[in-house]
């Protein structure tokens, strides 16, 4: 009898190793496997396997556009006029290492970055002008953040301005 307890354990252990060891990357998403702690690999969509306790994978990264927004930020143009912004931000993920490793929170500082880049164009800008070059402002903008979107490993498509509105209480 404690024969087949320990065969029973012994199998049971097999199984959990290979369970641990056998990972499901989704469809149109990349894996990061670390190493001790250390990045060791990509691995792309489907089954791969991993050296259980040794290595795990650390990061699911989605390859797909992705679109953040932006709800009313405030800005102050340069004739001192409070302008509200609301924006689309369709941003792709080029070097998952890199968005993963580079900055703790891709979309966070994405979204940071595009603010601080509209509050420069917007400040250099008259309200009336701002106001009627939605279009210009966006590529404004996304010109300014993508070189350090790129060190991010992200490329940004397109900054899209859905609603810029002034401020009637203006100076």
């Amino acid at each position: 009898m404690p024969v087949i307890v320990w065969m029973l354990l012994a199998v049971a252990l097999l199984l959990l190793v290979i369970a641990r060891a056998v990972v499901i990357v989704p469809s149109g998403r990349v894996g990061l496997v670390e190493r001790l702690g250390r990045y060791e690999r990509t691995v792309r969509a489907g089954l791969s396997v991993v050296i259980p306790i040794v290595e795990q994978v650390r990061f699911v990264v989605h390859l797909g556009e992705q679109v953040s927004s932006l709800s009313r930020e405030m800005v102050i143009t340069q004739d001192n006029y409070l302008v509200a912004v609301d924006a689309l931000i369709h941003v792709d993920v080029v070097d998952p290492v890199a968005a993963s490793y580079q900055v703790e929170d891709h979309r966070e500082a994405l979204r940071t970055l595009i603010v601080a880049a509209l509050r420069t164009e917007i400040g250099e800008m008259e309200s009336d002008v701002a106001v009627r070059s939605t279009y210009e402002l966006g590529n404004a903008v996304r010109a300014a953040a993508a070189e350090t979107a790129g060190r991010w490993g992200l490329r940004i498509n397109r900054v899209e301005i859905k609603a810029l509105a002034r401020d009637s209480t203006g100076p």
